[in-house]
């Protein structure tokens, strides 16, 4: 009975971090969408977003044992960035609609999450936690 309880608790730890991972990736992607190198924008939030994504999937999937675990940290990491994308009534704009590497990042983000989601629920292929000895 203790055991199942801390198992619980340790999937719910597992995903509540993978959330937390996805909130503070999505708001460093935002901030770094805007750097320059001369008069070149490098493409720092865009390969965070298609490296970092996929690997909180993982995480989220690994810790809980769930396929679909990673739909949570997706819809986070999009309710920091959508409404960086989106104009406050003072005029302020994070992620500005001529910034290539924001637009990139808007459209491959998300794609970042699905994929790798859409292939764990469809192959069926949950990393499974490992036994315990």
């Amino acid at each position: 009975m203790i055991e199942e309880a801390l198992e619980a608790g340790l999937r719910a730890a597992g995903l509540l971090t993978a959330i937390g991972l996805a909130v503070v990736s999505a708001m460093y992607e935002a901030g770094w969408c805007a750097w320059y190198l001369f008069e070149t924008r490098l493409p720092i939030s865009l390969v965070l977003a298609l490296v970092g994504n996929p690997a909180i999937v993982w995480f989220a999937s690994s810790t809980t044992g769930w396929r679909a675990a990673g739909i949570f940290p997706a819809i986070a990491w999009c309710c920091v960035w959508f409404p960086a994308s989106v104009q406050t009534s003072e005029g302020d704009l994070i992620v500005a609609s001529g910034n290539w590497v924001g637009v990139a990042t808007t459209l491959l983000g998300p794609l970042a999450f699905a994929v790798p989601i859409y292939r764990r629920i469809v192959a069926g292929r949950a990393p499974r936690p490992s036994p315990q000895t």
